[in-house]
């Protein structure tokens, strides 16, 4: 499901990891639970950071795992669809347009690859790209 599509759903409550982890205060095996996720969704951004630039990976990771929880949180506040466009917009000044890429090192290809070979665990409904 497309973030704007998951930002305007009737049951958008947030991150449901992120809602489990605050719920039990950050700790027992519910919020072990929800850690995991979260170091599997940036393990899963810094292989996508490194295929579009190794040398800015770890910093770029950093900048986008901001991104993604903070546009979740965002949109959380009142179904708000502007708020996946708002982030790809400031993906896009953080990593650079891949249309402008140099043909010789397709980021869009490494970062194609880089997904298919690590993916999230599905979640209800069988999404694996959703956060």
């Amino acid at each position: 499901m497309p973030l704007d599509a998951w930002f305007i759903s009737p049951g958008l409550v947030g991150c449901a990891f992120v809602n489990a982890y605050g719920e039990n205060a950050g700790g027992g095996p519910v919020a072990d639970r929800a850690a995991q996720h979260k170091d599997r969704l940036a393990a899963l951004v810094r292989d996508l950071a490194t295929a579009l630039d190794p040398v800015r990976a770890p910093q770029l990771q950093k900048e986008l795992m901001l991104l993604i929880e903070g546009a979740i949180v965002r949109a959380s506040l009142g179904r708000r669809p502007e708020v996946a466009h708002i982030a790809r917009t400031i993906a896009v000044l953080l990593v650079g347009d891949p249309a402008s890429a140099p043909s010789r090192t397709n980021p869009v290809a490494a970062v194609r690859r880089a997904a298919n070979e690590r993916r999230l665990p599905a979640r209800r409904g069988g999404d694996v790209t959703t956060p």
